[in-house]
């Protein structure tokens, strides 16, 4: 799934509502979009920008920039004729690349696929927070502990290996705690003068941004 750092989230039920609180957790920029005036001002101050807008053609999107993101989220599942509409002119007269849509059964996926839709979701599925989290991090491997808590699989980097779990020094250089090596569906605990191999997979704790800038080595 494309990452980007800014975001439009079109409709804001409770799927939208929670892509945006998730979105926002992250860093990222968003635009929230929808019809009802008094759910803009319950979220106005949770977002980026947010709009009150009676989405019914080409124009009306341009007319609040919809056409300068790269990802947009239309969460409006409930209305599958409106999703179908805005997923059309999203892809094929704003040219956007990457469109996820809300949707509330298998067949009303397969016709948003077909009239533009790149990640069609299905909220019994797939919860609001999890795209969020998808959509932000490069490894979707992260699992959530708290909002800005994760664990994740790290295979070593070259740089690791032939040092000691104790020489790595972690906490102190990253940030983050190791929990153990992952050994078939086992996180087993390392000794500080364990000596890291390659392909090693080791399971670490910390903050989300600092699990990604490890992720990155």
């Amino acid at each position: 799934m494309k990452r980007s750092t800014n975001f439009c989230v079109i409709g804001i039920g409770q799927f939208g509502l929670n892509v945006c609180q998730t979105l926002v957790s992250h860093g990222m920029d968003v635009l929230a979009i929808d019809s009802d005036e008094s759910i803009i001002d319950r979220i106005k101050d949770q977002v980026t920008q947010a709009l009150c807008l009676h989405i019914t053609n080409e124009e009306s999107l341009r007319s609040v920039g919809v056409d300068e993101f790269e990802t947009v989220i239309v969460a409006i599942g409930e209305d599958f004729t409106q999703s179908v509409l805005i997923t059309a002119l999203l892809k094929n007269k704003l040219k956007i690349s990457n469109i996820i849509v809300c949707s509330t059964t298998s067949i009303h996926r397969e016709i948003l696929e077909l009239v533009g839709a790149d990640h069609v979701v299905l909220p019994e599925q797939e919860t609001g927070r999890r795209l969020a989290d998808k959509l932000c991090f490069s490894d979707e491997t992260f699992v959530r502990v708290t909002d800005h808590y994760s664990v994740t699989p790290l295979r070593v980097p070259a740089r690791f290996v032939d040092q000691t779990v104790q020489d790595l020094e972690l906490v102190t250089n990253y940030e983050v705690t190791l929990l153990g090596k992952e050994i078939e569906d086992q996180v087993l605990p390392l000794s500080p003068d364990y000596k890291i191999e390659e392909g090693d997979i080791l399971v670490v704790f910390g903050e989300n941004k600092q699990l990604e800038r490890l992720l990155e080595l």
